[in-house]
């Protein structure tokens, strides 16, 4: 492993083209990159439930099977009942348990908390159902459960159970000894030799029969946990990244992991079936892109107005399932110093981009700004709301267009690559996730997923009918106010990106932030 790169991630290969030259580092996070996410799972969804403003936050387990905390926090209204119903994506409601009832948390008003088991790993909803003075409402958020370690037995607990078998073990031996030795033997009378030996050789079988029938249960553990780790613990999709010699031009991801291949189709979210983030390591270059599919596995996206460098690689997916994940990748890229200046072309209309140092045609006017109105250092581990606004030079608010059908996008980024977020002012779900629940759950299209079909059986609304949900969901208002909620994993410096549309273009920003521990008593 080169000792130039992250710690998560690992180099396999190095492919040249020209006039470019491409060092393709086919590597994958370990850590986690599901939901959307790396680094975290935590899911956190602004929303209104009838007539009840909330945000919902999800903490899946780390372990399947294993317990999620979930949050709902009112913002308005009074509250005479909230209830959380797990549905996993191919049972819907007439296979979930009953739902569990939140109960609200000490000293904190309008918080309210309860557990969920989540038995199998996979893509679920929770539905929660509120009751209360503005009547009743019903809200789903899609997440994922998935494993994402083993937990490791304590020392303490490994030393007392370790005494406990052995005298177990002694226990049991030293019963069968006794049995054969004198069970039969009539009140006062002594043992003989042969007895007596005899009685040895059965405590000696019973040991040895108990070593060998722990011999095979610690093959048996043995042979449970490499399923685990193999099967049921979550390992990143593998995808390989290259510069065609004869397109140098255009990027090539090839999604080489055949669990893609034998899994469910994609969904577009926001009207995309893949949302492909570039980042230099040196933070100075950041393209949102949208690559054409080309093949079943193999996306192609122009990244000609990217300047040279080393770019982390973020890939969003969502399945027909309501799985959504992230894949990551390593690219390097050097442009012959004779080359002339590339033509800039937009694949996609949605296509973005933003660089510190030369920015592209495709900024927003500079009389527009983005300003962070957050007071900085940010805490981890704390619920947080990241705060926008969007200005004229002269200081009115500027008018906002959808983006993707979004009032904004955040992209979110540790600067050691651990953490990685994409998200909304509606939080960071998958839309396409919920949106596929819910028209499944109504019935509205087949419950029935499309296994190793390149087209889903679930066909979802397009953006323009959902857009309008999404703005309300956002709460649009008059103006350009923006609040992204979020809870920092880690403690360590951020960079964030936020983009919006302005006078038909979109405008992206870059800020750096840090991330502090939070006090003890927090």
């Amino acid at each position: 492993m080169r000792s130039d790169l992250p710690h998560s991630f690992r180099a396999a290969r190095a492919v040249r083209s020209s006039p470019w030259i491409l060092i393709g580092l086919l590597s994958l996070f370990t850590v986690s990159s599901a939901n959307g996410h790396v680094g975290t799972q935590n899911v956190i969804f602004e929303t209104q439930a009838g007539e009840y403003p909330l945000r919902i936050t999800i903490r899946p387990p780390e372990v399947v099977p294993g317990l999620a905390e979930i949050f709902v926090r009112l913002h308005e209204g009074k509250i005479d009942r909230i209830s959380a119903l797990p549905v996993r994506f191919n049972t819907g409601r007439e296979g979930a348990p009953p739902p569990d009832e939140a109960r609200p948390v000490a000293n904190v008003p309008g918080l309210f908390r309860t557990e969920l088991w989540f038995m199998e790993p996979g893509a679920y909803s929770v539905i929660i159902e509120i009751e209360g003075d503005r009547g009743t409402g019903e809200v789903m958020i899609p997440f994922d459960a998935i494993a994402t370690r083993t937990l490791a037995m304590s020392r303490v607990l490994t030393l007392i159970l370790i005494g406990l078998g052995v005298l177990l073990i002694g226990l049991a031996s030293s019963i069968v000894g006794a049995a054969v030795r004198q069970a039969v033997l009539p009140p006062g009378a002594s043992p003989s030799h042969l007895r007596i030996w005899g009685s040895r050789a059965a405590t000696l079988g019973q040991f040895l029969l108990v070593l060998g029938l722990v011999f095979i249960g610690r093959n048996w553990w043995k042979a449970e946990e490499r399923e685990y780790r193999n099967r049921r613990l979550y390992q990143p999709m593998q995808v390989e990244a290259s510069l065609p010699e004869a397109q140098p031009s255009q990027l090539r991801l090839h999604i080489s992991d055949p669990r893609f291949r034998n899994g469910s189709p994609l969904l577009p979210d926001h009207g995309k079936l893949m949302h492909l983030f570039l980042v230099d390591t040196q933070f100075q270059s950041f393209a949102h892109l949208h690559p054409t599919r080309t093949a079943w596995d193999v996306f192609q996206s122009d990244i000609s107005a990217l300047p040279e460098g080393r770019y982390w690689i973020f890939a969003d997916l969502t399945h027909e399932t309501g799985f959504s994940h992230t894949l990551t990748n390593l690219i390097q890229i050097v442009k012959s110093p004779n080359a002339p200046l590339p033509e800039i072309r937009y694949q996609d209309p949605d296509d973005s981009w933003h660089s510190s140092a030369s920015p592209p045609p495709s900024d927003a006017p500079p009389e527009f700004a983005i300003h962070l109105l957050n007071h900085q250092p940010f805490k981890r581990d704390q619920e947080t709301e990241l705060l926008f606004t969007v200005r004229h030079a002269s200081g009115r608010p500027a008018p906002l267009e959808p983006y993707m059908g979004m009032k904004s996008h955040l992209i979110l980024m540790k600067h050691d690559a651990s953490v990685f977020n994409h998200l909304h002012p509606s939080g960071t779900i998958s839309m396409a996730s919920l949106q596929a629940f819910e028209v499944r759950l109504a019935g509205d299209r087949p419950a029935e997923i499309a296994y190793r079909r390149i087209d889903p059986y679930c066909e979802l609304p397009s953006v323009e009918e959902s857009q309008d949900r999404w703005l309300q969901w956002e709460r649009l208002k008059p103006g350009s106010d923006l609040t992204f909620p979020y809870t920092f994993p880690q403690i360590g410096r951020y960079q964030i990106w936020v983009q919006v549309k302005v006078a038909g273009q979109v405008l992206t920003e870059s800020f750096e932030i840090k991330v502090e521990a939070s006090a003890p008593l927090d």
